[in-house]
Protein backbone atom coordinates (compact mmCIF):
# COMPACT_ATOMS: atom_id res chain seq x y z
CA UNK A 1 0.00 0.00 0.00
CA UNK A 2 1.16 3.82 -0.84
CA UNK A 3 1.87 5.99 1.82
CA UNK A 4 -0.20 9.23 2.02
CA UNK A 5 1.84 12.16 1.00
CA UNK A 6 0.53 16.31 1.09
CA UNK A 7 1.64 19.09 -0.95
CA UNK A 8 1.00 22.41 -0.66
CA UNK A 9 1.02 25.07 -3.23
CA UNK A 10 2.06 27.65 -3.30
CA UNK A 11 5.23 26.82 -1.05
CA UNK A 12 5.69 30.15 -0.29
CA UNK A 13 2.93 33.09 -0.43
CA UNK A 14 3.44 36.62 -0.35
CA UNK A 15 3.86 39.71 0.56
CA UNK A 16 0.27 39.84 0.75
CA UNK A 17 -0.30 43.83 1.83
CA UNK A 18 -2.50 45.16 -0.85
CA UNK A 19 -2.40 48.99 -0.12
CA UNK A 20 -1.95 51.23 3.15
CA UNK A 21 -5.40 53.38 3.25
CA UNK A 22 -4.25 55.46 6.21
CA UNK A 23 -0.56 55.98 8.20
CA UNK A 24 -1.28 52.29 10.15
CA UNK A 25 -4.47 51.05 8.31
CA UNK A 26 -3.60 48.74 5.85
CA UNK A 27 -5.98 46.44 3.23
CA UNK A 28 -5.03 42.94 3.28
CA UNK A 29 -5.90 40.75 0.19
CA UNK A 30 -5.97 37.06 1.28
CA UNK A 31 -3.29 34.54 0.36
CA UNK A 32 -5.11 31.09 -1.30
CA UNK A 33 -2.82 27.36 -0.73
CA UNK A 34 -4.11 24.59 -1.83
CA UNK A 35 -3.54 20.95 -0.56
CA UNK A 36 -2.44 17.87 -3.22
CA UNK A 37 -3.37 14.65 -1.30
CA UNK A 38 -1.77 11.88 -2.49
CA UNK A 39 -2.53 7.76 -2.33
CA UNK A 40 -5.81 8.56 0.02
CA UNK A 41 -7.98 6.18 -0.44
CA UNK A 42 -10.55 7.81 1.49
CA UNK A 43 -9.91 11.07 -0.29
CA UNK A 44 -10.84 12.69 3.34
CA UNK A 45 -8.73 15.70 2.12
CA UNK A 46 -7.31 17.69 4.85
CA UNK A 47 -7.43 20.36 8.49
CA UNK A 48 -5.89 23.44 7.57
CA UNK A 49 -3.87 25.12 10.88
CA UNK A 50 -1.31 28.27 10.81
CA UNK A 51 1.18 26.37 13.06
CA UNK A 52 3.41 30.03 13.85
CA UNK A 53 3.08 33.47 13.50
CA UNK A 54 -0.76 34.07 13.77
CA UNK A 55 -3.45 34.60 11.24
CA UNK A 56 -5.74 32.36 10.31
CA UNK A 57 -7.03 30.19 7.96
CA UNK A 58 -10.32 28.74 6.56
CA UNK A 59 -11.15 25.18 5.37
CA UNK A 60 -10.85 26.22 2.39
CA UNK A 61 -7.49 27.19 2.48
CA UNK A 62 -7.26 30.92 2.88
CA UNK A 63 -5.46 32.77 4.76
CA UNK A 64 -5.81 36.13 6.45
CA UNK A 65 -2.73 38.30 8.42
CA UNK A 66 -3.20 39.13 12.35
CA UNK A 67 -5.01 42.26 12.19
CA UNK A 68 -2.66 43.68 14.39
CA UNK A 69 0.43 43.21 11.99
CA UNK A 70 2.95 45.53 9.91
CA UNK A 71 3.55 44.79 6.38
CA UNK A 72 7.20 43.31 5.88
CA UNK A 73 7.20 41.72 9.27
CA UNK A 74 5.74 38.64 9.69
CA UNK A 75 5.55 35.57 8.17
CA UNK A 76 3.46 32.49 9.07
CA UNK A 77 3.77 28.73 8.72
CA UNK A 78 0.72 27.33 7.42
CA UNK A 79 -0.06 23.42 7.80
CA UNK A 80 -2.24 20.66 6.00
CA UNK A 81 -2.88 17.54 8.01
CA UNK A 82 -4.52 14.51 6.34
CA UNK A 83 -7.84 13.71 7.48
CA UNK A 84 -7.15 9.87 6.98
CA UNK A 85 -3.36 9.70 8.70
CA UNK A 86 -2.66 12.62 10.98
CA UNK A 87 0.68 11.86 11.05
CA UNK A 88 1.12 12.99 7.32
CA UNK A 89 1.39 16.52 6.79
CA UNK A 90 2.91 19.40 4.65
CA UNK A 91 4.20 23.08 5.63
CA UNK A 92 4.00 27.05 3.49
CA UNK A 93 5.14 30.01 4.72
CA UNK A 94 2.91 33.32 4.18
CA UNK A 95 4.82 36.59 4.34
CA UNK A 96 3.25 39.46 5.15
Amino acid sequence: MLEISIKIEPEVAGPIVQDQIQRSNYVWKTAKFTAIVYNDPANAGVTWDVAQGGGSINQQGFFSPPVDCIPGTGRSTISATSVTDKTKSAVAICRY
